[in-house]
C-alpha cells in the first residue's frame, strides 16, 4: 500500500506542474492526469510479485505464488487426463500444497488458492509472490 501512495504523491506533483504549464489547456491536462494516475496504481501493484524462480523445481511447499496468466486449474497433474476445475485469473494468489511434479512434459504444482478452486497448475503460469 505504501508503494501505491508514493506513486500517487509523485503523480500528483507532476500533475501540479503540468497544470501550471497547461493552465489554458485543461483538456490535455485531464487526459494526462488520468493516464498518470492509472499508471501509478499499476506500478504500485508490481511490488507484490517477485521474479519467477530460475528453475522450475525451485518452488517449495508452503511458498506463496501468483498466477501470471489466466490459468487452468486441474484435478490431476496431467492436462490431458485431468478435468479442469476452474480458471484462475491473472494475479490470483495461492500457497503451494504439493509439488513440483513432472507429468506429460510439464512441471506441476498443487496450489491452494485464496479464492475460487484449488488444484494442479503448470509451473509456467505462476511466479513467486512476496
Amino acid at each position: 500500500m505504501l508503494g501505491i501512495w508514493r506513486h500517487f504523491v509523485g503523480t500528483m506533483s507532476i500533475i501540479m506542474n503540468l497544470a501550471k504549464w497547461e493552465k489554458h489547456h485543461w483538456g490535455s491536462a485531464v487526459i494526462i492526469l488520468i493516464g498518470l494516475v492509472a499508471a501509478s496504481f499499476y506500478w504500485g501493484q508490481s511490488s507484490v510479485v517477485d521474479a519467477a524462480p530460475k528453475n522450475k523445481t525451485d518452488f517449495t511447499v508452503g511458498q506463496r505464488i501468483a498466477t501470471n496468466i489466466n490459468l487452468s486449474v486441474y484435478d490431476k497433474a496431467h492436462a490431458t487426463s485431468a478435468g479442469v476445475q476452474c480458471v484462475q485469473p491473472a494475479g490470483a494468489m495461492g500457497t503451494i500444497a504439493d509439488g513440483p511434479k513432472n507429468g506429460q512434459g510439464a512441471t506441476w504444482l498443487n496450489v491452494t488458492f485464496d479464492s475460487y478452486c484449488s488444484g494442479w497448475v503448470a509451473v509456467d503460469g505462476v511466479v513467486s509472490a512476496i
